[in-house]
């Protein structure tokens, strides 16, 4: 009785097939691959796993055998009971015993059953009738291929006419093609001079395009512009030279009394809206730029916000403009904050001042 061959027909079908005392069979899906090896691309398939801890429960092996050897289930029970005692008893012996497209088993040191599977049978229904594919040859195009040139057949009477061709007529040819030859050379010569002397103009008419014609349009615009360029308010209008009459210096002694100015005491008066302005306590700072990250100097916490309001309020009267109640703890406390800074080498500086003149506690805040 050939059971390996009965639990590969059901693996088809199940999902699962258990041999009562052994373990369970079921398929394990495997993706296309490709062997660089042999160069070839293998196309998906399903093959045995085996379980060896699932020994018990429903199996549709013992009715198919029942079926295909015509016998009674409690023989078949029996007759796989007795397979899988003689199975262990190999295995313990340490031969290898072999399923018919199921696998091989066999066991290691430590008692535990290693299964190595029958990969030539392939249960993807899916993937029926796909063989492997091997990587085409590579051909080399680099050359084209040299084509068969067709023998040369000669037609009667050619051979008897290149004979009959006189060789004093060959000879004449030659001078013919040199006269030629030298002929066609001397009318290129002659081609080359005229055609150099109409891609170029002559020396005369370059000095004239690049010397004459500038000087001739800068002596117009001149012309045309005298009066801006060298008139009384020309731009090249020579500037006389002023001289200075040289007085002598008097000295204060010798002029009157009455001629002497009095300093008086004049009093400034400065236009209001020229101050500065003085920032106004009761008015709220302006919050900090959105993006940057910020460092409040925290000098108290109140439940009341009415409180922490008076707080921010009385350190701008003393001059801390940035002082405000600007956050609310989770818990319900507002905090008061005595300034807001960019830096926090800037903050910490602050942050001893603070702590020695208005509030030991206080403390740094990043947000």
């Amino acid at each position: 009785m050939k059971i390996g061959i009965y639990i590969s027909e059901l693996l088809f079908e199940h999902d699962s097939v258990i041999l009562p005392g052994l373990g369970e069979f079921t398929t394990k899906y495997v993706p296309a691959k490709f062997i660089p090896e042999e160069k070839k691309i293998e196309p998906p398939s399903k093959i045995v796993a085996f379980n060896p801890d699932k020994k018990e429960g429903e199996t549709p092996l013992i009715g198919l055998i029942a079926a295909k050897e015509k016998l009674d289930e409690e023989k078949v029970k029996g007759f796989l009971s007795k397979f899988v005692e003689e199975f262990y008893d190999s295995l313990k012996k340490g031969k290898k015993v072999e399923l018919e497209k199921i696998g091989l088993f066999s066991q290691d040191p430590d008692g535990n059953i290693v299964f190595e599977p029958d990969t030539s049978v392939n249960y993807n229904q899916d993937a029926a009738g796909l063989t492997s594919v091997k990587e085409p040859e590579k051909t080399d195009t680099s050359r084209p291929a040299e084509k068969t040139k067709p023998e040369e057949t000669t037609k009667p009477g050619k051979e008897e006419k290149k004979e009959a061709e006189p060789v004093e007529e060959k000879e004449a040819e030659k001078p013919k093609k040199a006269v030629a030859y030298h002929q066609a050379k001397r009318e290129e010569a002659v081609r080359e001079p005229r055609k150099s002397q109409k891609a170029g103009l002559p020396p005369a008419l370059k000095w004239v395009a690049f010397t004459a014609v500038p000087l001739l349009v800068i002596i117009i615009i001149l012309a045309l512009n005298f009066d801006y360029f060298f008139g009384d308010q020309g731009i090249f209008r020579a500037t006389p030279v002023v001289q200075e009459e040289l007085v002598d210096p008097v000295e204060p002694e010798a002029l009157p009394e009455e001629d002497i100015e009095v300093e008086r005491d004049v009093t400034e008066v400065v236009d209001p809206e020229l101050e500065p302005a003085v920032p106004d306590p009761s008015v709220e700072p302006p919050k900090p730029e959105p993006g940057r990250p910020v460092y409040y100097i925290v000098v108290g916490s109140f439940e009341n916000p009415n409180k922490a309001e008076e707080l921010a309020l009385e350190l701008r009267k003393d001059g801390a403009m940035l002082a405000s109640v600007f956050m609310r703890t989770p818990a319900g406390f507002h905090r008061v904050c005595y300034g807001y800074y960019y830096d926090l080498a800037e903050a910490e500086a602050e942050l001893r001042t603070v702590k020695e003149e208005i509030a030991p506690e206080a403390y740094v805040l990043h947000r």
